[in-house]
């Protein structure tokens, strides 16, 4: 198995993009890297991402796993085949989280007083939601919207 690790160092980036065919990857954007765009294509294997701050998110996961850890002030967009993706502890949530689900599991740790407004159609697989429709800060909102066609959906608040 391959590691390769990226420290970032600078101050912003534009965009970041990795393509993964297989093995293990580490991204460490040391709490100092703003990136407008991160694009995360990932065939196997298994990618963390820490400490970044991003203004949008984009995953395309065909099996393996991503862990993303920092926050995605406006979108993040899913498309997963398969495999497992946890966004950990993003604060503040997302403007907008969007995706396809086919199988596999997807785990989203949001702020507990996230107003999360999600419209979520599935032909198989459970969604889970700790939000009530319509709680939460109004001046923290999220739009959820997502296609599952197998697989686990979690949205869990976090203090």
């Amino acid at each position: 198995m391959r590691r390769c690790t990226a420290v970032c160092a600078a101050a912003s980036l534009e965009r970041f993009v990795l393509e993964a065919a297989s093995g293990e990857y580490g991204i460490d954007g040391a709490d100092a890297i703003l990136c407008e765009k991160m694009e995360l294509d990932v065939a196997s294997g298994s990618v963390s991402v820490s400490q970044m701050s991003v203004i949008d998110l984009e995953l395309s996961l065909a099996s393996g796993n991503v862990a993303y850890e920092g926050s995605v002030a406006k979108t993040l967009r899913i498309d997963q085949a398969s495999g497992e993706f946890r966004l950990g502890q993003c604060s503040p949530a997302p403007e907008t989280i969007a995706g396809s689900l086919a199988s596999g599991h997807i785990i989203l740790e949001l702020p507990a007083d996230t107003a999360l407004k999600a419209n979520v159609n599935k032909t198989s697989g459970n969604f889970t939601n700790d939000f009530a429709e319509s709680a939460g800060d109004s001046s923290q909102p999220c739009d959820l919207s997502f296609d599952i066609i197998s697989g686990n959906l979690e949205v869990l608040g976090v203090e």
